[in-house]
């Protein structure tokens, strides 16, 4: 993965996050409370929140994760004093997000599938090489 797609993916990371967090503040004016002032007195942000998210994934060796699982991390960051964070590793980050293609790009892939498809039974029904045996094998002397 290109260092650029993974900057994208770390920001797409950050920002669901950040939605989340929004959406809990809407649900629970107390918990958009505590966050401010949580941020004003010890600094959090969600950046660091996001960081500390992917070093606990890290520890587990886990290869995926339920987004509650992320989002209840996200949560005990914001809900702990004295969290340690931790550095930021270099780590590939994949979202499970869905993928909203145009008609046009549907097209596109449709008419790549049945090009690739169309390529492999050529390729198939080719006849295949057949070795030929050397001139010099041909005329060795036998016994028989």
């Amino acid at each position: 993965m290109s260092q650029l797609n993974q900057q994208k993916q770390t920001e797409r990371f950050e920002e669901a996050i950040r939605q989340f967090l929004r959406e809990q503040g809407q649900k629970d004016p107390a918990f958009l409370e505590h966050c401010k002032e949580v941020q004003r007195t010890q600094n959090k942000n969600t950046a660091d929140c996001c960081t500390y998210i992917i070093n606990q994934v890290q520890k587990t060796g886990k290869m995926g994760f339920h987004d509650e699982e992320i989002y209840s991390l996200a949560m005990h960051y914001w809900d702990e004093d004295n969290i340690e964070v931790g550095e930021r590793p270099q780590c590939q980050i994949v979202l499970n997000s869905d993928v909203h293609l145009s008609d046009e790009e549907i097209a596109e892939c449709k008419q790549e599938a049945r090009e690739r498809i169309i390529r492999e039974q050529m390729e198939a029904m080719r006849p295949k090489a057949t070795p030929t045996v050397s001139k010099a094998k041909q005329e060795e002397p036998t016994l028989f």
